[in-house]
């Protein structure tokens, strides 16, 4: 079985710093949705899909007002995933500790054939 190839891999920081958008429902699915500073004219729209933590996390909240500021563009952010990401985002470690045992289940799941 292979072994995690680095801690960088696996390593990660929950962001403290407050994402500056709004939540709202469209069609039924919760979106978070982030727009350019000073009424600035938007570029067009990004819909970011999130990986399996969610819309709820800091981190794809923050991602996502980067890409308004800085970018110019609208940003919808909709929980595709119906509120069923993991609920341990509660701490750093705890979230550390799902990235580590997702990589652990994800090696431990491959099949290694030989030809």
């Amino acid at each position: 079985m292979a072994s995690i190839p680095c801690r960088d891999c696996i390593s990660g920081t929950l962001h403290t710093d407050k994402p500056t958008g709004y939540t709202t429902t469209i069609h039924g699915i919760s979106t978070y949705i982030t727009r350019p500073e000073n009424g600035e004219q938007e570029k067009g729209l990004i819909i970011y899909i999130t990986d399996l933590f969610g819309w709820e996390l800091p981190n794809s909240r923050l991602l996502a007002d980067k890409y308004a500021k800085k970018g110019g563009y609208a940003v919808y952010v909709p929980d595709f995933l119906r509120g069923q990401s993991p609920r341990s985002r509660s701490s750093e470690n705890s979230f550390i500790h799902t990235i580590t045992r997702s990589w652990n289940v994800t090696q431990s799941s491959r099949t290694y054939h030989s030809l």
